[in-house]
């Protein structure tokens, strides 16, 4: 892939990880999904979570329509773009910024490598007459972005679950 892509996918990382960071502190603040009150918090709030992300999906929809590479490229930066300003511009006007202890990094790089593994494939897979296909998959992507946290959350889990028998077993011996 050229240059070009890889900076449209610089700025989706970007903007992934600042949509992903709200759900962080939500996760932090609820105990990490303890009696899934995460969930219920994305039941809630469901309507606002959609709205925010069907307009950037619309958009990107019409990408099917440009027939031209660098067009496509150009817009694809310039809404992610646009959205990563967004965030920025209302993250200054939170009151408490989220405090990073060692779950909530792990919980961030798991985020952060389930968002490249797929770039990485489309890399690999795509051509550059499929782009268009490309930025339809990684604007989905980011539409489930919250699933993607309960994705990233259940691996850590688990992991964490493997860590305290692998601990437990050492122990004994």
């Amino acid at each position: 892939m050229d240059k070009n892509f890889i900076l449209s996918c610089i700025i989706y990382l970007i903007y992934s990880f600042l949509i992903s960071e709200e759900s962080f502190y939500i996760l932090k603040k609820n105990k990490y999904n303890d009696k899934n009150k995460y969930i219920k918090w994305l039941k809630k709030n469901k309507k606002s979570l959609i709205q925010n992300a069907s307009i950037s999906f619309i958009i990107l929809i019409l990408f099917i329509f440009i027939k031209k590479e660098i067009l496509l490229i150009v817009v694809f930066n310039i809404i992610y773009l646009s959205l990563v300003i967004n965030i920025l511009n209302k993250k200054e006007k939170n009151k408490i910024p989220l405090k990073y202890d060692l779950k909530t990094k792990l919980l961030t790089l798991t985020n952060i490598v389930l968002y490249i593994i797929p770039i990485i494939l489309l890399s690999l897979i795509v051509k550059n007459k499929n782009l268009v296909y490309c930025y339809l998959l990684l604007g989905f992507i980011s539409y489930i972005n919250n699933l993607y946290i309960l994705l990233a959350l259940n691996i850590n889990n688990k992991i964490e679950k493997l860590i305290n028998i692998f601990k437990k077993k050492e122990r004994r011996k």
